[in-house]
Order: C-alpha cells, then structure tokens, then sequence
C-alpha cells in the first residue's frame, strides 16, 4: 500500500532559518574551524619589517554608510617591488585626492608563518608602524575571541535547527498516524 504524502510548503520564518544555516552559519563555521590556532600568537607570525606603501588606484565604489555619492577603496601598493598590496576606504573626494599626490605610507607587514592554501586573503596583517607586540597580541586575542563566539554561536544555531527539523519530522508523523480513518481501515 503507497501512500502519497503532501510536503507544506516552508513558511517565511521556516525559509529564512535555511537560508541562515545553509548560507551563512555552517560555512563561517567551517572557515573558521579550518584557521590554525598559531594565527592567535604573536609567534605565529614573521615580521617583514617596515615597508612604504603608495596610493595607487581608486578601483571599486562602496556602498555609502552616509547616503551620499559613495565611498571610494584606495589601494596601496609596496614600492619595493613585493607584490603587497591592501585597500583603505575613503570618502571619494579624499580618496581621489590621495592618488593624485600619490601618497605614501608605512606599514610594518607581518605574515603567517603556516600558510593555508584557501585562507590566502587573511595570511598578511598590515599595521601602524609604531604598534608595539602587546597591542598586536591584543588585536590577536581579540579575533580569537570573536572566532569562538561565531563558532559557539554557529554551533548552537545548527543544533538547534536541527532539533526543530527533527521535531517537525515527529510532529508531521503523528499526524499523519491519528489522520488514519477508522472506515479506511483493513477488515
């Protein structure tokens, strides 16, 4: 005997909490379970040194936070022929105005010493020159902690999503039991 059985249709709330876990919490989870724990130390990471920069390009317009025409991303290349490069926002009038003096900063370039193939974006850290290892060891407790929160937080949403699933599945069976009707019975 088949029975046929009508899926509901997932209702807004329903959809958006597997958009949510299929979009953003297993993912984050994921990535973030995949950094090496050595990225949090100070001795995970070996010192470049001090390398000047320049404002090269203004490539990309960002979504303005002030409603206005947008901001602007300013690369900065590494003059020493290295491939360095990183990217500061700016108001489009100022990030135009420090590409065409070409300006030239600082940055004391740290990078990690085990590399990932798939984490590449985050294996260089740009700083303040005259940031001092206590605050870069703040700065990397920091994202440790935020690191644990959003695995902590992405655990327990896919927890408890899945403990509701199972719970609607036991839901829908137990209706589907007591909607039997007695004349639809065997004799």
């Amino acid at each position: 005997m088949s029975r046929s059985r009508k899926e509901k249709p997932l209702t807004t709330p329903q959809m958006l909490a597997l958009f949510l876990l299929i979009g953003l919490f297993i993912p984050l989870t994921v990535i973030l379970s995949l950094v090496p724990s050595s990225w949090y130390t100070l001795e995970g990471y070996e010192d470049l040194g001090i390398v000047e920069f320049q404002a090269s390009e203004v490539p990309l317009r960002v979504p303005s936070r002030h409603g206005g025409k947008g901001d602007r991303y300013v690369v900065y290349r590494a003059l020493d022929n290295s491939g360095l490069s990183f990217k500061r926002i700016y108001s489009r009038l100022t990030a135009e105005r420090k590409v065409a003096e070409g300006e030239r900063i600082f940055c004391r370039v740290l990078t990690v010493r085990e590399k990932r193939f798939f984490l590449r974006k985050w294996e260089t850290q740009f700083l303040d020159p005259e940031a001092d290892s206590a605050a870069l060891q703040a700065h990397l407790d920091l994202c440790r902690t935020l690191s644990r929160t959003t695995q902590v937080f992405g655990a327990c949403y896919i927890g408890l999503y899945a403990a509701a699933a199972l719970r609607r599945r036991k839901l829908r069976q137990a209706e589907a039991v007591t909607s039997v009707s007695p004349d639809s019975r065997p004799r």
